[in-house]
């Protein structure tokens, strides 16, 4: 009998620079990250039923929403600051 085994993946953004990507998807969160990896662990956590369910597209909307609703903004412009931050401080670790 096969076992099908749903996998799911958060997106943690792009350094911007390509020598950057490795260390900025295997590091941790900065302190500064910290308020919207909390607020998306507690709606995902919310909304862990729909994934049971199959209902895919729904929890992505309410993750979405609820993020906004936080005011988690996922404005491109916003995500490059940050990822450009990011990228000076990995920079600067090393």
């Amino acid at each position: 009998m096969a076992t099908t085994i749903a996998a799911r993946a958060i997106g943690v953004g792009h350094p911007g620079v390509k020598e950057l990507v490795h260390p900025h998807v295997l590091s941790d969160f900065t302190k500064s990250e910290r308020p919207w990896v909390i607020a998306l662990c507690d709606i995902i956590a919310d909304n862990a039923e729909l994934l049971v369910k199959g209902q895919d597209a729904t929890f992505q909307n309410k993750v979405h929403l609820a993020m906004q609703a936080k005011g988690f903004s996922d404005s491109k412009e916003q995500a490059r600051m940050t990822d450009v931050e990011r990228a000076g401080a990995l920079l600067e670790r090393d």
